[in-house]
C-alpha cells in the first residue's frame, strides 16, 4: 500500500496540473470498459490522459486550433498537426532514458477550448 501511494503521488508531482482544478471536458467520447483516453479542461486547455502507450497518432474532435500540445515531465517537443476541425497528436518515442513518468501519460492541448 505505501509504494502505491509513493507512486501516485511521483505521478502528480508530474501530472497534477491535469487533475488539479480542472473539469470535465463536455465533448469528451462516452467512457466504456475499454476506454483508454480521458480527457480534463481548465480554462482554454484540455488535458488528454492516456492509460495505454500508444505509438500510433491520436486525433481528437471538437477542439479549435491550439496553440500547442506539451507532455509535462518531457522535455521534447510533441509534434502535432491541425484540420477540419480535427487534431492530431504524433506521441514521442519513449525510453527508459526520456520517460516522465509510469502508469498513465498526459498531453496538454493549449488554447483548443474557446
Amino acid at each position: 500500500m505505501q509504494q502505491r501511494l509513493l507512486d501516485i503521488g511521483n505521478w502528480l508531482k508530474v501530472n497534477g496540473e491535469a487533475i488539479y482544478g480542472t473539469r470535465k471536458w463536455e465533448k469528451a467520447p462516452a467512457v466504456t470498459n475499454e476506454t483508454t483516453q480521458f480527457f480534463t479542461r481548465k480554462g482554454n486547455d484540455l488535458y488528454l490522459i492516456i492509460t495505454k502507450w500508444q505509438d500510433k497518432p491520436i486525433t481528437i474532435s471538437g477542439v479549435s486550433n491550439p496553440s500547442g500540445v506539451e507532455m509535462p515531465g518531457y522535455t521534447g517537443k510533441i509534434k502535432f498537426s491541425f484540420s477540419a476541425g480535427r487534431l492530431t497528436i504524433i506521441p514521442p518515442v519513449i525510453t527508459p532514458a526520456n520517460m516522465p513518468c509510469s502508469y498513465a501519460w498526459v498531453f496538454r492541448i493549449r488554447n483548443c477550448l474557446r
